[in-house]
């Protein structure tokens, strides 16, 4: 095992783990999950690929899978998310959770502080973030930028077809490849595109 690996499983063992298995978390590898009916709650600590040495970074992702909103878009996974398998994901760490912020690891800064400010993160930004994102109208509203999928469904989801259909033609405006796949998705789900 790498120094920067050790460091990041102290991190881990000085609270981290602890914490979100008293939120109802169950840890696999360096995620965590909780299953709220068919949706899933996800807390990831990523290392950085580039870690040697006692130097490094890591992030630590959020998710959540919606279960109604990927019900709408395919099939729904049979077994826990992947970090990389989420309806939407932040990063904790900025005051937003938009920006794709880092820890660093080195050998002065000790595990458990950093574990202490990542408990402390995750009670006051992370799972409000998580609870608030279960919610269709909030989902809806965070992925109202993205062309996907996910992004109409949740919108239907939330009771605004108006604005499902809107998101589906602005897609097809931006990306005309996708348009029989877009289209494919409106019809199934009762919505009428302009000719």
């Amino acid at each position: 095992m790498s120094e920067t690996a050790a460091w990041i499983d102290a991190c881990i063992g000085k609270g981290l783990a602890a914490f979100l298995k008293a939120k109802g978390f169950t840890k696999s590898a360096r995620t965590w999950h909780r299953q709220a009916g068919s949706s899933w709650q996800l807390v990831n600590l990523q290392a950085s690929q580039g870690n040697s040495g006692q130097e490094g970074r890591f992030a630590l992702n959020l998710g959540v899978y919606h279960g109604d909103v990927e019900s709408r878009c395919g099939p729904v996974l049979k077994a826990k998310p992947k970090a990389h398998q989420v309806t939407h994901g932040a990063r904790l760490g900025s005051p937003d959770l938009q920006g794709d912020h880092w820890w660093s690891i080195r050998p002065d800064l000790a595990p458990a502080s950093v574990a202490d400010e990542l408990v402390a993160l995750l009670e006051r930004q992370g799972l409000p973030w998580l609870d608030a994102h279960l919610e269709p109208a909030v989902l809806a509203k965070s992925l109202a930028a993205q062309p996907s999928l996910q992004s109409f469904s949740a919108a239907l989801l939330a009771g605004d077809s108006q604005e499902a259909l809107r998101r589906v033609e602005a897609a097809i405006e931006a990306r005309p490849r996708g348009r029989a796949h877009f289209s494919q998705w409106a019809l199934a789900a009762g919505l009428s595109l302009k000719p």
